[in-house]
């Protein structure tokens, strides 16, 4: 069952130099931001350099360690994951220099963003208020920092106060992850999304008001946002099916974003697929063929709807006209899925080293 919106069709972006390519965020120009998390780095593509050839993809920041989450504030700075050096950086772009935000050593520790710590950060996004939402990956926690303040939001630790995964749902501060990935938060709502790959899930928060929830925040003074935490897709084993999401199958969802009016898209990575979740609770095929293997490279080609082929993606970014990208680690690559063809090739030359 495949979504028909409108016409789609997959195209390759052929930057040249890329090393396993993951997390993937677009501003409000259409920018186009890669963690190029083999080499270490943070790419930046302006929307109007994608097929021009004599451009090279800027490299915004170097010197990480496997940054994995990626997110741009409605300002304009890019807030970046650097996963195995445990902290979370901010790229100012007026200024032109990175600030770090918050995390210098691995550990779990909420409070001020001088002295709380991560354990391998990865998925981040951007809250309504500017709040920044990050997937602590190693400590099986959605974490927040907001005004200068680190909290945990759900997960981390169980009823016994022993920081363990796990799969539990209910209010958010009770509620347990596994590995939580990727994670994107409707703007209009607050409600956010969460990716568990390795328990083919994903799970979503919803957020509390306290002028609906009054009595709730009542009961927990101490917490100043709560969330009812549901596993979305993930209760069904392992597969692919395209229903209702309480009788869907995915397997190893990754990369996610929720648009303005609540639809889901997610990258269905080892099914080589891209998933569409619409207003109905339907889970279709939004692009791809399924299959679940790796595909070898001669098999991965770009066409229209179930023609076209990926292999294994996980990086995922929307801009604001509804185009999608789609990063493919292990192919080091980019697709494109928009609604028309290009002129012309969109070969683009490797990054500059300045």
């Amino acid at each position: 069952m495949y979504s028909n919106d409108f016409r789609k069709e997959s195209f390759t972006l052929k930057f040249a130099n890329l090393s396993s390519p993951l997390a993937l965020t677009v501003d409000q120009n259409s920018t186009l931001y890669i963690c190029d998390t083999g080499h270490d780095r943070v790419l930046k593509v302006p929307n109007a350099h994608w097929m021009n050839t004599k451009h090279k993809p800027t490299i915004l920041v170097r010197d990480l360690k496997h940054p994995r989450g990626l997110a741009v504030t409605a300002d304009g700075y890019l807030v970046i994951s650097d996963t195995d050096n445990h902290r979370i950086l901010c790229y100012d772009p007026t200024q032109k220099e990175v600030v770090p935000i918050s995390g210098s050593h691995e550990g779990f520790q909420d409070g001020l963003v001088s002295s709380a710590s991560f354990r391998y950060p990865c998925g981040v996004d951007i809250g309504a208020r500017g709040e920044i939402f990050i997937c602590d990956l190693g400590n099986n926690a959605i974490r927040m920092i907001k005004d200068g303040v680190v909290s945990t939001i759900a997960g981390g630790h169980d009823d016994l106060g022993k920081l363990r995964g796990g799969w539990r749902d209910g209010l958010s501060h009770k509620a347990l992850f596994d590995a939580p990935f990727s994670i994107s938060v409707h703007q209009s709502s607050g409600d956010a999304y969460v990716s568990e790959p390795d328990k083919n899930r994903i799970r979503k928060l919803n957020y509390l008001p306290r002028a609906g929830g009054s009595s709730i925040y009542k009961q927990h003074p101490d917490r100043e946002m709560l969330y009812t935490v549901e596993t979305l897709l993930g209760k069904n084993p392992p597969g692919h099916s395209d229903s209702y999401i309480g009788a869907s199958q995915t397997r190893c969802p990754t990369g996610l974003h929720v648009d303005f009016f609540g639809q889901l898209y997610f990258a269905d990575t080892t099914n080589n697929v891209i998933r569409h979740v619409d207003e109905d609770a339907l889970l279709y095929t939004y692009v791809g063929s399924p299959r679940p293997d790796p595909l070898p490279e001669a098999m991965v080609k770009d066409g229209e709807f179930e023609m076209c082929r990926f292999s294994n993606p996980v990086g995922l970014a929307r801009d604001p006209s509804g185009r999608m990208f789609v990063s493919e680690p292990d192919m080091n690559r980019i697709r494109l899925i928009d609604r028309r063809a290009p002129e012309a090739p969109m070969d683009v030359p490797a990054p500059d080293e300045d």
